[in-house]
Formats: C-alpha cells, structure tokens, sequence
C-alpha cells in the first residue's frame, strides 16, 4: 500500500459575516481562488495530474448546493478531473481529507484536492428562499412540510 501525504494546505481567513471582507463572495467563488492559489504554490505540479477534487459540504443548499464540488473542480482545476461533494456535517472537511488519503492508499488515484467548502451566512434555513425551488413551493405549504414539520396535522 503506498503511503499518501499531504503537500500543501491553505484555508481561508476568518471574518464577521456580517461585516467582513467575503461577505459578498460567494462560497465557490472563494474555494476557486484558494485552490488556485494551492496550485500556484507548488508550481512543479501539473494540473492535469489532479485525479479529483473532493469538497466537504455541511449544508449543500443555495450556492453551496447543486453538486458544488464539481463546478468547484471544473473552474480550479480544469474539466479533466472530476468532483464530488460529500456531507458529514461537522465532520465534512475531515472526511473529505480521509476519502483522498484512501483512494491514494490504495492505488485508486495519485493527486487529490481535497476541502471543506462552508459560508456561515450561507447557512441552513436559508438556502432554500435563494433556490429556485422556494419560487414553486412558496405557496405551498403541504408540499413543503408534507413529511415533516406539520405531518401530524396533515400537511
């Protein structure tokens, strides 16, 4: 089994959401730039050699949604490598480090880019009025809460 090693790190500042220098950014648009910037830090690898990226998601809604990883790993890294989201709440970062360090172990790939991808203010109960979904349902209350919140009164 070879051995998987990680090359470089970045991660990006912390701000106040409300008043801090992202909070306009949406939250792929800044995972592009700090992959970019990884990539740019060790210039002896060649981007084509990135076999995928994998993004850790703990609220995949509104822009953090809609397979996030992949149009992270288009944009940063090229269409050539593919990319995932996976949700582990909490754990979405780390996991995402594990998942890459398994499939280097065992042969599956050679170079993985692998993150935590999360905005706060681009938090849960919020994605769902930026969604296109939130249009439809909007006036909709059963079909919105048809298996959940109000099932006992009958949605």
């Amino acid at each position: 089994m070879q051995e998987a090693y990680i090359v470089a790190g970045f991660r990006t500042a912390i701000t106040k959401s409300k008043k801090g220098g992202f909070r306009f950014t949406r939250p792929d648009d800044l995972a592009v730039d700090v992959i970019k910037g990884l990539l740019a830090s060790v210039p002896q690898l060649d981007v084509k050699r990135v076999d995928d990226v994998i993004v850790g998601n703990a609220v995949p809604e509104a822009e953090q949604g809609l397979q996030v990883g992949r149009m992270i790993s288009a944009r940063a890294v090229g269409i050539h490598a593919p990319g995932i989201t996976i949700n582990r709440y909490c754990a979405s970062g780390l996991e995402s480090i594990a998942m890459a360090t398994a499939k280097i172990r065992t042969g599956m790939a050679e170079c993985i880019i692998a993150r935590r991808n999360r905005k706060y203010e681009y938090g849960a109960n919020r994605g769902l009025e930026n969604s296109s979904v939130f249009c439809h349902c909007r006036n909709r209350t059963r079909l919105l809460f048809k298996y959940g919140l109000n099932r006992r009164s009958g949605g």
